[in-house]
């Protein structure tokens, strides 16, 4: 793990809520809280509202900092290049995201989208959790779904040298209630769905590896962060193709907790143009950082 002073994430990552996190969350009322009463929708005004105020505080908090902030702080997984030769930082740019056109043309996924829209098309109602109007099992039962889908991606999972891999953008963690993040998550995926990125948490000024899959037919994804296996994130893979979307937490026992994925526009507007890969190397090289004085490992 490329974790590195800070120890685990501030708010959303692998990092344990304390007991005065939650007795807060759940002190809340609404979508602030933990389980399964909090999953609840949000209208298409309120959802872009939300993430026109994230991106807003993501720039006047200038967590950016300077041209380098993706690099320094989104250190390489290194997949084995970018769909089209483009490499880190070139292209279109790990801010840009993709178009589910595009996107299930080149995965081959239905060209029908199936939204995850948490409190909407995915419900948990009392006798089960509903998604797109079917009965996928009980609360347990679809948690359990989500950490096997996520570990049939995790960081055991084959990955050939040549794999192709397009970015689906760098987002900002943020609870259902919260206006000033400071989490961000950058994701990728292969043509087999298997998702790669990276987890920054600006206050700790710690970045972990995140690994997942999607699941092609149901077009779930789902993903951890860290080396750990709780929490698993979810979303439906059209919604990360969106500016802004909700995400659902699963965490320990039993409890969930519907978030926001805000979608941040590159620093300055370079596209993250950073002109060198996050390991100042060449997409598809190895991690130069590795082994180097001041990288830390995973705790």
């Amino acid at each position: 793990d490329m974790a590195r002073a800070g120890g685990a994430g501030h708010f959303a990552g692998a990092g344990e809520l304390s007991r005065a996190d939650f007795q807060r969350i759940a002190a809340g009322s609404g979508r602030a809280g933990v389980g399964r009463d909090a999953v609840r929708p949000y209208s298409m005004n309120r959802l872009a509202d939300r993430g026109d105020a994230i991106r807003r505080s993501v720039r006047a908090r200038d967590w950016y900092g300077d041209r380098g902030w993706y690099g320094r702080n989104f250190p390489a997984w290194w997949p084995g290049g970018w769909w089209g030769g483009f490499g880190w930082g070139l292209g279109i740019g790990m801010f840009a995201g993709l178009a589910w056109g595009d996107l299930a043309g080149w995965g081959g996924y239905a060209a029908a989208p199936v939204a995850y829209d948490y409190g909407t098309t995915v419900q948990y109602r009392d006798d089960g959790v509903y998604a797109q109007g079917a009965l996928v099992g009980t609360p347990a039962e679809y948690a359990a779904q989500a950490s096997s889908l996520a570990a049939s991606g995790g960081a055991d999972a084959k990955v050939a040298a040549d794999d192709q891999w397009r970015s689906l953008g760098v987002f900002a963690v943020a609870r259902a209630e919260e206006t000033d993040p400071s989490t961000f998550l950058s994701l990728a995926i292969d043509r087999n769905g298997l998702l790669r990125g990276s987890y920054y948490d600006a206050v700790a000024d710690a970045t972990q590896h995140v690994t997942g899959k999607v699941d092609k037919k149901t077009q779930r994804a789902a993903w951890t962060i860290g080396d750990r296996s709780t929490p698993v994130y979810e979303a439906g893979l059209v919604n990360l193709t969106k500016d802004q979307t909700t995400v659902l937490v699963h965490r320990d026992g039993g409890k969930v907790e519907q978030m926001l994925l805000v979608r941040v526009p590159a620093p300055d507007g370079t596209a993250a143009q950073d002109g060198s890969s996050p390991a100042g190397g060449a997409a598809g090289g190895e991690d130069k950082r590795a082994g180097t004085p001041g990288a830390t490992t995973a705790p």
